[in-house]
Protein backbone atom coordinates (compact mmCIF):
# COMPACT_ATOMS: atom_id res chain seq x y z
CA UNK A 1 0.00 0.00 0.00
CA UNK A 2 2.88 2.34 0.81
CA UNK A 3 4.39 1.71 -2.63
CA UNK A 4 1.05 2.49 -4.28
CA UNK A 5 0.78 5.79 -2.39
CA UNK A 6 4.32 6.61 -3.43
CA UNK A 7 3.53 5.88 -7.07
CA UNK A 8 0.37 8.02 -6.92
CA UNK A 9 2.31 10.89 -5.40
CA UNK A 10 4.98 10.67 -8.09
CA UNK A 11 2.30 10.55 -10.80
CA UNK A 12 0.53 13.59 -9.35
CA UNK A 13 3.73 15.64 -9.16
CA UNK A 14 4.66 14.64 -12.71
CA UNK A 15 1.21 15.62 -13.98
CA UNK A 16 1.46 19.07 -12.38
CA UNK A 17 4.93 19.79 -13.75
CA UNK A 18 4.03 18.43 -17.18
CA UNK A 19 1.45 21.18 -17.62
CA UNK A 20 2.77 24.00 -19.76
CA UNK A 21 2.04 27.02 -17.58
CA UNK A 22 3.35 29.42 -20.21
CA UNK A 23 0.96 28.74 -23.07
CA UNK A 24 -2.54 30.22 -23.58
CA UNK A 25 -5.46 27.82 -23.24
CA UNK A 26 -8.90 26.88 -24.59
CA UNK A 27 -8.93 28.85 -27.82
CA UNK A 28 -12.41 29.33 -29.27
CA UNK A 29 -13.52 31.09 -32.44
CA UNK A 30 -16.64 32.33 -34.19
CA UNK A 31 -17.74 34.61 -37.02
CA UNK A 32 -19.03 38.11 -36.32
CA UNK A 33 -20.14 40.03 -39.45
CA UNK A 34 -17.86 37.82 -41.57
CA UNK A 35 -14.88 38.60 -39.31
CA UNK A 36 -13.24 35.85 -37.22
CA UNK A 37 -13.31 36.59 -33.50
CA UNK A 38 -11.05 34.56 -31.21
CA UNK A 39 -11.04 34.27 -27.43
CA UNK A 40 -8.85 32.26 -25.09
CA UNK A 41 -7.71 31.96 -21.50
CA UNK A 42 -4.48 33.48 -20.20
CA UNK A 43 -1.54 31.16 -19.37
CA UNK A 44 -1.75 29.31 -16.04
CA UNK A 45 1.34 31.28 -15.05
CA UNK A 46 -0.96 34.15 -14.15
CA UNK A 47 -3.88 32.32 -12.57
CA UNK A 48 -3.00 33.49 -9.04
CA UNK A 49 -2.50 37.12 -10.03
CA UNK A 50 -5.32 39.29 -8.75
CA UNK A 51 -6.57 42.69 -7.72
CA UNK A 52 -6.72 43.47 -4.00
CA UNK A 53 -9.98 45.33 -3.37
CA UNK A 54 -11.62 46.59 -0.19
CA UNK A 55 -14.90 47.30 -1.92
CA UNK A 56 -17.70 45.71 -3.93
CA UNK A 57 -16.01 45.97 -7.33
CA UNK A 58 -19.00 47.80 -8.86
CA UNK A 59 -18.13 51.34 -9.92
CA UNK A 60 -20.61 54.14 -9.25
CA UNK A 61 -21.35 55.56 -12.70
CA UNK A 62 -23.09 58.71 -11.47
CA UNK A 63 -20.82 60.37 -8.91
CA UNK A 64 -17.29 60.88 -7.67
CA UNK A 65 -15.73 62.55 -4.64
CA UNK A 66 -13.52 65.58 -4.23
CA UNK A 67 -12.41 67.85 -1.40
CA UNK A 68 -14.23 71.01 -0.37
CA UNK A 69 -12.52 73.96 -2.06
CA UNK A 70 -10.71 71.78 -4.57
CA UNK A 71 -7.78 71.35 -2.15
CA UNK A 72 -5.36 68.36 -2.25
CA UNK A 73 -6.46 65.26 -0.40
CA UNK A 74 -5.35 61.61 -0.28
CA UNK A 75 -7.63 58.61 -0.60
CA UNK A 76 -6.62 55.08 0.41
CA UNK A 77 -7.72 51.52 0.73
CA UNK A 78 -6.24 49.58 3.63
CA UNK A 79 -5.21 45.92 3.86
CA UNK A 80 -4.30 44.71 7.35
CA UNK A 81 -1.98 41.79 8.15
CA UNK A 82 -4.80 39.22 8.28
CA UNK A 83 -5.97 40.22 4.81
CA UNK A 84 -2.40 40.15 3.47
CA UNK A 85 -1.77 36.69 4.90
CA UNK A 86 -3.39 35.16 1.82
CA UNK A 87 -0.85 36.86 -0.43
CA UNK A 88 2.54 36.37 1.20
CA UNK A 89 5.35 36.38 -1.33
CA UNK A 90 3.37 38.12 -4.07
CA UNK A 91 4.73 41.18 -5.82
CA UNK A 92 3.01 44.57 -6.02
CA UNK A 93 2.81 45.71 -9.65
CA UNK A 94 0.31 48.48 -10.27
CA UNK A 95 -2.64 50.53 -9.09
CA UNK A 96 -5.95 51.05 -10.86
CA UNK A 97 -8.44 53.88 -10.45
CA UNK A 98 -11.46 55.49 -12.10
CA UNK A 99 -11.03 59.24 -12.73
CA UNK A 100 -14.34 61.10 -12.75
CA UNK A 101 -13.01 64.62 -13.38
CA UNK A 102 -9.70 66.16 -14.43
CA UNK A 103 -7.07 66.27 -11.69
CA UNK A 104 -3.49 65.21 -11.02
CA UNK A 105 -3.42 61.72 -9.50
CA UNK A 106 -0.26 60.83 -7.53
CA UNK A 107 -0.07 57.07 -6.75
CA UNK A 108 1.20 55.93 -3.32
CA UNK A 109 1.68 52.64 -1.46
CA UNK A 110 2.60 52.84 2.26
CA UNK A 111 3.65 50.05 4.60
CA UNK A 112 2.49 51.10 8.06
CA UNK A 113 2.32 49.64 11.54
CA UNK A 114 -1.02 48.31 12.79
CA UNK A 115 -1.80 51.52 14.70
CA UNK A 116 -0.18 53.89 12.22
CA UNK A 117 -1.20 55.67 9.02
CA UNK A 118 0.59 57.01 5.92
CA UNK A 119 3.16 59.72 6.64
CA UNK A 120 2.25 62.37 4.06
CA UNK A 121 4.62 64.96 5.56
CA UNK A 122 8.00 63.18 5.66
CA UNK A 123 7.04 59.99 3.75
CA UNK A 124 8.92 57.79 6.21
CA UNK A 125 6.73 54.74 5.53
CA UNK A 126 6.23 55.28 1.79
CA UNK A 127 7.44 52.20 -0.15
CA UNK A 128 6.13 52.60 -3.73
CA UNK A 129 5.12 55.49 -5.96
CA UNK A 130 4.05 55.98 -9.55
CA UNK A 131 4.26 58.83 -12.02
CA UNK A 132 1.85 61.72 -11.40
CA UNK A 133 -0.97 61.34 -13.92
CA UNK A 134 -2.51 64.37 -15.60
CA UNK A 135 -5.49 64.46 -17.91
CA UNK A 136 -3.39 63.31 -20.89
CA UNK A 137 -2.69 60.02 -19.12
CA UNK A 138 -6.19 58.68 -18.49
CA UNK A 139 -9.72 58.56 -19.84
CA UNK A 140 -12.51 59.91 -17.68
CA UNK A 141 -14.99 57.34 -16.36
CA UNK A 142 -12.82 54.40 -17.44
CA UNK A 143 -10.31 52.28 -15.55
CA UNK A 144 -6.79 53.72 -15.57
CA UNK A 145 -3.64 51.79 -14.66
CA UNK A 146 -0.26 52.93 -13.38
CA UNK A 147 3.00 51.06 -12.74
CA UNK A 148 4.55 51.14 -9.29
CA UNK A 149 8.20 51.97 -8.58
CA UNK A 150 10.42 51.49 -5.54
CA UNK A 151 10.52 54.66 -3.49
CA UNK A 152 13.93 55.92 -2.48
CA UNK A 153 13.68 58.47 0.32
CA UNK A 154 16.16 60.84 -1.29
CA UNK A 155 14.05 61.01 -4.46
CA UNK A 156 11.14 62.96 -2.96
CA UNK A 157 11.55 66.61 -3.87
CA UNK A 158 9.60 68.90 -1.62
CA UNK A 159 6.89 66.31 -1.09
CA UNK A 160 5.37 66.73 -4.54
CA UNK A 161 7.77 65.24 -7.10
CA UNK A 162 8.64 61.55 -7.15
CA UNK A 163 10.04 61.38 -10.67
CA UNK A 164 13.32 60.13 -9.21
CA UNK A 165 11.65 56.80 -8.38
CA UNK A 166 12.52 54.88 -11.55
CA UNK A 167 13.20 51.29 -10.45
CA UNK A 168 10.13 49.09 -11.10
CA UNK A 169 8.59 47.59 -7.98
CA UNK A 170 10.39 44.63 -6.42
CA UNK A 171 8.30 44.73 -3.23
CA UNK A 172 6.97 41.38 -1.95
CA UNK A 173 4.25 40.98 0.67
CA UNK A 174 5.86 39.62 3.83
CA UNK A 175 4.53 37.84 6.88
CA UNK A 176 4.28 40.29 9.76
CA UNK A 177 2.06 42.78 11.58
CA UNK A 178 2.33 45.64 9.10
CA UNK A 179 -0.46 46.89 6.81
CA UNK A 180 -0.57 48.23 3.26
CA UNK A 181 -2.33 51.52 2.47
CA UNK A 182 -2.63 52.17 -1.26
CA UNK A 183 -4.27 54.99 -3.18
CA UNK A 184 -3.83 58.44 -4.65
CA UNK A 185 -3.36 62.05 -3.68
CA UNK A 186 -5.49 64.22 -5.97
CA UNK A 187 -4.65 67.85 -6.64
CA UNK A 188 -4.96 70.59 -9.27
CA UNK A 189 -8.67 70.16 -9.85
CA UNK A 190 -11.50 72.66 -10.09
CA UNK A 191 -13.57 73.28 -6.98
CA UNK A 192 -17.01 71.74 -7.48
CA UNK A 193 -15.70 68.78 -9.50
CA UNK A 194 -15.37 65.30 -8.02
CA UNK A 195 -12.33 63.49 -9.45
CA UNK A 196 -12.06 60.30 -7.40
CA UNK A 197 -14.14 57.32 -8.48
CA UNK A 198 -16.14 55.36 -5.89
CA UNK A 199 -18.25 52.22 -5.67
CA UNK A 200 -21.95 51.86 -4.92
CA UNK A 201 -21.39 50.85 -1.28
CA UNK A 202 -22.06 49.64 1.31
CA UNK A 203 -18.95 51.03 3.00
CA UNK A 204 -16.17 48.69 4.13
CA UNK A 205 -15.47 51.12 6.93
CA UNK A 206 -11.86 51.81 7.91
CA UNK A 207 -10.66 49.64 5.01
CA UNK A 208 -12.15 50.68 1.68
CA UNK A 209 -12.82 54.34 2.49
CA UNK A 210 -9.84 55.95 4.23
CA UNK A 211 -9.08 59.64 3.69
CA UNK A 212 -6.07 61.65 4.81
CA UNK A 213 -6.35 65.44 4.72
CA UNK A 214 -3.19 67.51 5.20
CA UNK A 215 -2.58 71.25 5.35
CA UNK A 216 -0.14 73.94 6.35
CA UNK A 217 -1.10 75.99 9.41
CA UNK A 218 0.34 79.07 7.73
CA UNK A 219 -2.14 78.80 4.84
CA UNK A 220 -0.21 77.02 2.08
CA UNK A 221 -1.81 74.20 0.11
CA UNK A 222 1.45 73.05 -1.46
CA UNK A 223 2.10 69.43 -0.28
CA UNK A 224 5.73 70.42 0.30
CA UNK A 225 4.56 72.78 3.08
CA UNK A 226 2.15 70.45 4.89
CA UNK A 227 2.70 70.23 8.64
CA UNK A 228 -0.62 68.81 9.93
CA UNK A 229 -2.76 65.84 8.83
CA UNK A 230 -6.02 64.23 9.85
CA UNK A 231 -7.05 60.63 9.07
CA UNK A 232 -10.70 59.60 8.86
CA UNK A 233 -13.02 57.31 6.98
CA UNK A 234 -15.73 58.52 4.63
CA UNK A 235 -18.29 57.48 7.25
CA UNK A 236 -16.64 59.90 9.69
CA UNK A 237 -16.94 62.66 7.14
CA UNK A 238 -19.60 65.34 7.62
CA UNK A 239 -21.94 64.29 6.11
CA UNK A 240 -21.13 60.55 6.11
CA UNK A 241 -20.51 59.16 2.63
CA UNK A 242 -21.42 55.43 2.38
CA UNK A 243 -18.92 54.49 -0.34
CA UNK A 244 -15.50 52.96 -0.93
CA UNK A 245 -12.78 54.15 -3.27
CA UNK A 246 -12.71 52.57 -6.75
CA UNK A 247 -9.05 51.64 -6.37
CA UNK A 248 -7.28 48.32 -6.85
CA UNK A 249 -3.77 47.00 -6.11
CA UNK A 250 -2.51 44.34 -8.54
CA UNK A 251 -0.42 41.53 -7.08
CA UNK A 252 1.36 38.78 -9.00
CA UNK A 253 3.29 35.58 -8.42
CA UNK A 254 5.90 36.75 -10.91
CA UNK A 255 8.23 39.68 -10.64
CA UNK A 256 7.84 40.92 -14.18
CA UNK A 257 11.17 42.75 -14.00
CA UNK A 258 13.61 40.58 -12.07
CA UNK A 259 12.30 37.40 -13.69
CA UNK A 260 13.09 38.93 -17.08
CA UNK A 261 9.55 38.70 -18.47
CA UNK A 262 9.52 42.33 -19.60
CA UNK A 263 9.76 42.63 -23.36
CA UNK A 264 9.06 46.31 -23.97
CA UNK A 265 10.86 49.26 -22.41
CA UNK A 266 8.96 50.96 -19.61
CA UNK A 267 7.52 54.43 -19.99
CA UNK A 268 8.04 56.95 -17.18
CA UNK A 269 5.91 60.08 -17.07
CA UNK A 270 7.76 63.27 -16.33
CA UNK A 271 5.41 66.21 -16.03
CA UNK A 272 5.39 69.41 -14.01
CA UNK A 273 2.13 70.87 -12.72
CA UNK A 274 1.59 74.29 -11.20
CA UNK A 275 0.57 74.12 -7.54
CA UNK A 276 -2.66 75.40 -6.08
CA UNK A 277 -2.05 78.69 -4.24
CA UNK A 278 -5.53 79.05 -2.70
CA UNK A 279 -5.79 79.49 1.10
CA UNK A 280 -8.59 77.99 3.17
CA UNK A 281 -8.63 79.95 6.42
CA UNK A 282 -11.10 77.98 8.57
CA UNK A 283 -9.58 74.48 8.04
CA UNK A 284 -13.21 73.23 8.15
CA UNK A 285 -13.07 71.14 5.02
CA UNK A 286 -14.01 67.60 4.02
CA UNK A 287 -14.92 65.26 1.22
CA UNK A 288 -17.79 66.14 -1.09
CA UNK A 289 -19.70 63.70 -3.30
CA UNK A 290 -21.40 64.85 -6.50
CA UNK A 291 -22.01 64.45 -10.21
CA UNK A 292 -19.46 65.85 -12.65
CA UNK A 293 -20.77 67.82 -15.60
CA UNK A 294 -17.72 67.32 -17.81
CA UNK A 295 -17.85 64.73 -20.59
CA UNK A 296 -15.57 61.76 -21.15
CA UNK A 297 -12.12 62.38 -22.55
CA UNK A 298 -10.43 60.10 -25.02
CA UNK A 299 -6.78 61.02 -25.09
CA UNK A 300 -4.80 58.56 -22.96
CA UNK A 301 -1.13 57.89 -23.60
CA UNK A 302 -0.83 55.36 -20.82
CA UNK A 303 2.35 53.43 -20.06
CA UNK A 304 2.39 49.69 -20.57
CA UNK A 305 1.96 47.95 -17.22
CA UNK A 306 4.42 45.27 -16.17
CA UNK A 307 1.92 42.45 -16.63
CA UNK A 308 1.31 43.54 -20.22
CA UNK A 309 4.93 43.23 -21.28
CA UNK A 310 4.41 39.79 -22.69
CA UNK A 311 2.03 39.50 -25.63
CA UNK A 312 0.31 36.99 -27.89
CA UNK A 313 1.06 35.90 -31.43
CA UNK A 314 -1.94 34.92 -33.57
CA UNK A 315 -1.34 32.50 -36.43
CA UNK A 316 -3.64 32.05 -39.42
CA UNK A 317 -3.08 29.01 -41.61
CA UNK A 318 0.36 28.65 -40.07
CA UNK A 319 1.41 32.28 -40.72
CA UNK A 320 1.89 34.95 -38.04
CA UNK A 321 -0.71 37.66 -38.72
CA UNK A 322 -0.99 39.71 -35.52
CA UNK A 323 0.55 40.57 -32.15
CA UNK A 324 -2.02 41.21 -29.41
CA UNK A 325 -1.44 42.82 -26.01
CA UNK A 326 -2.50 40.88 -22.95
CA UNK A 327 -5.61 41.93 -21.05
CA UNK A 328 -5.78 39.38 -18.19
CA UNK A 329 -4.56 42.09 -15.80
CA UNK A 330 -7.45 44.46 -16.53
CA UNK A 331 -10.19 45.04 -13.96
CA UNK A 332 -12.88 44.02 -16.45
CA UNK A 333 -11.06 40.93 -17.75
CA UNK A 334 -13.12 37.90 -18.73
CA UNK A 335 -11.17 36.36 -21.63
CA UNK A 336 -8.37 37.38 -23.95
CA UNK A 337 -9.87 38.17 -27.33
CA UNK A 338 -9.08 39.46 -30.79
CA UNK A 339 -11.22 40.63 -33.73
CA UNK A 340 -9.33 39.86 -36.92
CA UNK A 341 -11.36 41.79 -39.47
CA UNK A 342 -13.28 40.54 -42.49
CA UNK A 343 -11.77 37.75 -44.58
CA UNK A 344 -12.34 36.39 -48.06
CA UNK A 345 -14.64 33.39 -48.15
CA UNK A 346 -12.84 30.19 -47.25
CA UNK A 347 -11.57 28.04 -44.35
CA UNK A 348 -9.05 29.37 -41.84
CA UNK A 349 -7.11 27.65 -39.06
CA UNK A 350 -6.01 29.63 -36.03
CA UNK A 351 -3.82 29.10 -32.98
CA UNK A 352 -2.27 31.45 -30.44
CA UNK A 353 1.05 31.53 -28.56
CA UNK A 354 2.33 33.68 -25.71
CA UNK A 355 5.60 35.54 -26.25
CA UNK A 356 8.01 36.21 -23.40
CA UNK A 357 11.38 37.97 -23.37
CA UNK A 358 13.45 34.94 -24.32
CA UNK A 359 11.00 32.41 -25.74
CA UNK A 360 7.62 31.78 -27.38
CA UNK A 361 5.24 29.32 -25.74
CA UNK A 362 3.69 26.21 -27.19
CA UNK A 363 0.50 26.93 -29.17
CA UNK A 364 -3.07 26.60 -28.04
CA UNK A 365 -5.44 24.15 -29.61
CA UNK A 366 -6.27 24.92 -33.25
CA UNK A 367 -9.72 26.18 -34.26
CA UNK A 368 -11.19 26.05 -37.76
CA UNK A 369 -13.44 28.89 -38.92
CA UNK A 370 -15.32 28.74 -42.22
CA UNK A 371 -15.93 32.22 -43.58
CA UNK A 372 -19.04 32.19 -45.72
CA UNK A 373 -22.10 34.35 -46.01
CA UNK A 374 -25.47 33.32 -44.63
CA UNK A 375 -28.21 34.94 -46.75
CA UNK A 376 -30.89 37.03 -45.03
CA UNK A 377 -33.65 35.00 -43.40
CA UNK A 378 -37.13 34.49 -44.86
CA UNK A 379 -39.66 37.25 -44.34
CA UNK A 380 -43.15 37.99 -45.63
CA UNK A 381 -45.30 40.92 -46.70
CA UNK A 382 -48.07 41.86 -44.24
CA UNK A 383 -49.97 45.04 -45.14
CA UNK A 384 -51.70 46.32 -47.18
CA UNK A 385 -53.04 42.77 -47.60
CA UNK A 386 -52.87 41.00 -50.92
CA UNK A 387 -55.81 41.52 -53.33
CA UNK A 388 -57.41 44.10 -51.04
CA UNK A 389 -59.16 47.38 -51.82
CA UNK A 390 -58.57 50.82 -50.31
CA UNK A 391 -61.10 53.57 -50.89
CA UNK A 392 -60.20 57.16 -50.03
CA UNK A 393 -62.03 60.43 -50.19
CA UNK A 394 -60.87 64.02 -49.85
CA UNK A 395 -61.13 63.66 -46.08
CA UNK A 396 -58.59 60.81 -46.11
CA UNK A 397 -55.75 62.41 -48.06
CA UNK A 398 -53.73 63.37 -44.95
CA UNK A 399 -54.01 59.87 -43.46
CA UNK A 400 -51.10 57.47 -43.60
CA UNK A 401 -50.75 54.58 -46.02
CA UNK A 402 -48.63 51.95 -44.25
CA UNK A 403 -46.55 49.26 -45.97
CA UNK A 404 -45.43 46.62 -43.46
CA UNK A 405 -43.51 43.34 -43.70
CA UNK A 406 -42.03 40.99 -41.10
CA UNK A 407 -38.42 41.64 -40.00
CA UNK A 408 -35.60 39.90 -41.81
CA UNK A 409 -32.57 38.73 -39.83
CA UNK A 410 -28.97 38.05 -40.78
CA UNK A 411 -27.18 35.18 -39.05
CA UNK A 412 -23.81 36.88 -39.63
CA UNK A 413 -24.90 40.05 -37.84
CA UNK A 414 -24.73 42.23 -40.96
CA UNK A 415 -27.11 45.12 -41.47
CA UNK A 416 -30.18 44.36 -43.56
CA UNK A 417 -31.28 46.91 -46.16
CA UNK A 418 -34.76 46.62 -47.68
CA UNK A 419 -35.75 47.73 -51.16
CA UNK A 420 -39.46 48.59 -51.43
CA UNK A 421 -40.81 48.75 -54.98
CA UNK A 422 -44.21 50.37 -55.69
CA UNK A 423 -45.83 50.02 -59.11
CA UNK A 424 -48.86 51.53 -60.79
CA UNK A 425 -50.06 48.96 -63.31
CA UNK A 426 -51.86 50.04 -66.47
CA UNK A 427 -52.54 48.78 -69.99
CA UNK A 428 -49.28 50.32 -71.18
CA UNK A 429 -47.27 48.55 -68.49
CA UNK A 430 -46.13 49.22 -64.93
CA UNK A 431 -44.74 52.55 -63.73
CA UNK A 432 -42.56 51.89 -60.68
CA UNK A 433 -40.61 53.71 -58.01
CA UNK A 434 -38.45 52.21 -55.28
CA UNK A 435 -36.74 53.27 -52.08
CA UNK A 436 -34.12 51.82 -49.70
CA UNK A 437 -35.07 51.39 -46.04
CA UNK A 438 -33.43 50.11 -42.87
CA UNK A 439 -36.71 49.30 -41.09
CA UNK A 440 -39.47 46.86 -41.98
CA UNK A 441 -42.14 49.47 -42.73
CA UNK A 442 -42.79 52.54 -44.83
CA UNK A 443 -45.34 55.28 -44.17
CA UNK A 444 -46.58 57.87 -46.63
CA UNK A 445 -49.59 60.20 -46.65
CA UNK A 446 -52.23 59.39 -49.26
CA UNK A 447 -51.86 62.78 -50.90
CA UNK A 448 -48.09 62.23 -51.21
CA UNK A 449 -48.67 58.73 -52.58
CA UNK A 450 -51.12 60.07 -55.17
CA UNK A 451 -48.54 62.58 -56.42
CA UNK A 452 -45.66 60.07 -56.28
CA UNK A 453 -47.52 57.44 -58.34
CA UNK A 454 -49.38 59.90 -60.61
CA UNK A 455 -52.73 58.41 -59.58
CA UNK A 456 -55.96 59.77 -61.05
CA UNK A 457 -59.61 59.50 -60.03
CA UNK A 458 -61.07 56.04 -60.29
CA UNK A 459 -59.57 52.60 -59.66
CA UNK A 460 -55.79 52.18 -59.73
CA UNK A 461 -54.07 48.78 -59.62
CA UNK A 462 -51.08 48.92 -57.30
CA UNK A 463 -48.49 46.22 -56.72
CA UNK A 464 -45.72 46.25 -54.15
CA UNK A 465 -42.80 44.02 -53.29
CA UNK A 466 -39.82 44.03 -50.95
CA UNK A 467 -36.35 42.51 -51.20
CA UNK A 468 -33.77 42.31 -48.43
CA UNK A 469 -29.99 42.34 -48.83
CA UNK A 470 -26.91 42.08 -46.63
CA UNK A 471 -24.98 43.56 -49.59
CA UNK A 472 -23.83 40.08 -50.56
CA UNK A 473 -26.99 38.03 -50.95
CA UNK A 474 -30.50 39.29 -51.73
CA UNK A 475 -33.80 37.55 -50.98
CA UNK A 476 -37.38 38.47 -51.80
CA UNK A 477 -40.43 38.16 -49.60
CA UNK A 478 -41.47 34.53 -49.21
CA UNK A 479 -45.09 35.28 -50.12
CA UNK A 480 -44.13 37.18 -53.24
CA UNK A 481 -45.65 40.36 -54.65
CA UNK A 482 -48.83 41.87 -53.15
CA UNK A 483 -51.44 43.83 -55.10
CA UNK A 484 -54.31 46.06 -54.09
CA UNK A 485 -56.73 48.45 -55.70
CA UNK A 486 -56.76 52.11 -54.70
CA UNK A 487 -60.12 53.75 -55.29
CA UNK A 488 -60.14 57.57 -55.33
CA UNK A 489 -63.68 59.02 -55.13
CA UNK A 490 -63.01 62.75 -54.96
CA UNK A 491 -66.12 64.91 -55.47
CA UNK A 492 -65.40 68.24 -57.11
CA UNK A 493 -61.98 67.12 -58.26
CA UNK A 494 -61.00 70.52 -59.65
CA UNK A 495 -61.65 72.29 -56.34
CA UNK A 496 -59.86 69.61 -54.35
CA UNK A 497 -56.66 70.18 -56.33
CA UNK A 498 -56.36 73.49 -54.51
CA UNK A 499 -55.25 73.01 -50.89
CA UNK A 500 -56.86 74.98 -48.11
CA UNK A 501 -53.52 75.96 -46.50
CA UNK A 502 -49.78 76.10 -47.06
CA UNK A 503 -47.90 72.93 -46.06
CA UNK A 504 -44.78 70.92 -46.79
CA UNK A 505 -44.38 67.19 -46.35
CA UNK A 506 -41.68 65.21 -44.63
CA UNK A 507 -39.26 63.83 -47.22
CA UNK A 508 -39.82 60.33 -48.52
CA UNK A 509 -37.93 58.16 -48.32
CA UNK A 510 -36.05 59.33 -45.23
CA UNK A 511 -33.27 58.26 -44.76
CA UNK A 512 -32.52 58.24 -48.49
CA UNK A 513 -29.79 57.54 -51.03
CA UNK A 514 -29.54 59.40 -53.29
CA UNK A 515 -33.03 60.71 -54.17
CA UNK A 516 -35.82 61.90 -51.92
CA UNK A 517 -39.18 63.53 -52.64
CA UNK A 518 -40.63 66.66 -51.03
CA UNK A 519 -44.30 67.60 -51.49
CA UNK A 520 -45.59 71.12 -50.88
CA UNK A 521 -49.11 72.55 -51.07
CA UNK A 522 -50.01 76.08 -52.11
CA UNK A 523 -53.53 77.42 -51.52
CA UNK A 524 -52.76 80.38 -53.78
CA UNK A 525 -50.28 81.44 -56.45
CA UNK A 526 -47.08 82.35 -54.59
CA UNK A 527 -43.40 83.12 -54.86
CA UNK A 528 -41.73 79.92 -53.55
CA UNK A 529 -38.22 79.61 -52.15
CA UNK A 530 -37.23 76.02 -51.25
CA UNK A 531 -33.59 75.67 -50.14
CA UNK A 532 -31.39 72.85 -48.75
CA UNK A 533 -28.94 73.61 -45.90
CA UNK A 534 -26.27 71.47 -44.22
CA UNK A 535 -25.99 70.95 -40.47
CA UNK A 536 -23.76 74.06 -40.17
CA UNK A 537 -26.46 76.23 -41.72
CA UNK A 538 -24.64 76.67 -45.05
CA UNK A 539 -26.72 76.72 -48.20
CA UNK A 540 -26.26 73.56 -50.25
CA UNK A 541 -28.80 73.89 -53.05
CA UNK A 542 -31.71 76.05 -54.12
CA UNK A 543 -34.43 73.68 -55.34
CA UNK A 544 -37.06 76.31 -56.13
CA UNK A 545 -36.87 80.08 -56.37
CA UNK A 546 -39.73 81.10 -58.64
CA UNK A 547 -43.42 81.92 -58.85
CA UNK A 548 -45.62 78.81 -58.59
CA UNK A 549 -49.36 78.30 -59.12
CA UNK A 550 -51.70 77.04 -56.41
CA UNK A 551 -52.09 73.27 -56.00
CA UNK A 552 -50.37 70.10 -54.86
CA UNK A 553 -46.76 69.94 -56.07
CA UNK A 554 -43.69 67.79 -55.58
CA UNK A 555 -39.97 68.08 -56.21
CA UNK A 556 -36.99 65.72 -55.88
CA UNK A 557 -33.52 66.31 -54.48
CA UNK A 558 -30.74 64.11 -55.86
CA UNK A 559 -28.17 64.82 -53.10
CA UNK A 560 -26.16 67.32 -55.18
CA UNK A 561 -25.22 70.94 -54.52
CA UNK A 562 -25.75 74.02 -56.71
CA UNK A 563 -22.72 72.95 -58.80
CA UNK A 564 -24.18 69.53 -59.45
CA UNK A 565 -21.58 67.85 -57.22
CA UNK A 566 -22.61 64.98 -54.92
CA UNK A 567 -22.74 65.94 -51.26
CA UNK A 568 -21.51 63.83 -48.37
CA UNK A 569 -23.74 61.68 -46.18
CA UNK A 570 -25.24 63.38 -43.15
CA UNK A 571 -28.10 65.43 -41.76
CA UNK A 572 -29.62 68.15 -43.95
CA UNK A 573 -32.41 70.69 -43.51
CA UNK A 574 -34.80 72.16 -46.05
CA UNK A 575 -36.78 75.37 -45.66
CA UNK A 576 -39.75 76.61 -47.69
CA UNK A 577 -40.91 80.21 -47.86
CA UNK A 578 -44.18 80.98 -49.66
CA UNK A 579 -46.12 84.13 -48.88
CA UNK A 580 -46.16 84.44 -45.08
CA UNK A 581 -45.57 80.69 -44.69
CA UNK A 582 -42.17 79.42 -43.54
CA UNK A 583 -41.26 75.93 -42.32
CA UNK A 584 -38.08 73.85 -41.88
CA UNK A 585 -37.72 70.05 -41.79
CA UNK A 586 -34.78 67.65 -41.71
CA UNK A 587 -33.66 64.61 -43.70
CA UNK A 588 -30.80 62.10 -43.53
CA UNK A 589 -28.65 61.17 -46.50
CA UNK A 590 -27.05 57.72 -46.17
CA UNK A 591 -24.27 56.31 -48.34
Amino acid sequence: MKNLNKLLAIFFISAVFSQDIYKPNNLDGRLVTLAPRLDWEAPLLYENNEWLLSWTGTVNTETGIGNTGGFPSSYFQRYDSSMLSLHHGKYLEMLSFVPKAEAVFQPFVFEVGPADSPDLINYTNLILTGPALGSANYTLNEWGYVNLYNHVSSNGTGGSDFSGDTIPSTYQIQDGPNELWFGFRISDYIDGTFPMGIDNGPPFDYYGNMTKLCWDNFGSWDPADFDTCNTLSLMENNPPLPFNWAIGLYVSDQNMVTNNFNTFSLVQYSQTFERNSLIHESMDFGSVCGRNETGSQNNPEQSRTFSTQNYYNIYENGQLISEIETSFWRMDYELEEADLGQREFGSYEYYVTAVYDTFESEPTNTVLIDVSNSPPSDFSLLAPPDSGELSISAADVLNQLNFVWSPCNDADGQQIIYNLELCLNSETGPSCVDTLLSSNSFQIQYNEFIVLMSIENGVSDISWSVSATDEIDTVGASNGEFTFQLVCEFLGLTDEKTPSEFSISSPYPNPFNPITNIDYNLPEDSMVDLTIFDIMGRRVKSLIKSHRVAGYSSIQWDATNDLGEPVSAGLYFYTIEAGDFRQTKKMLLMK
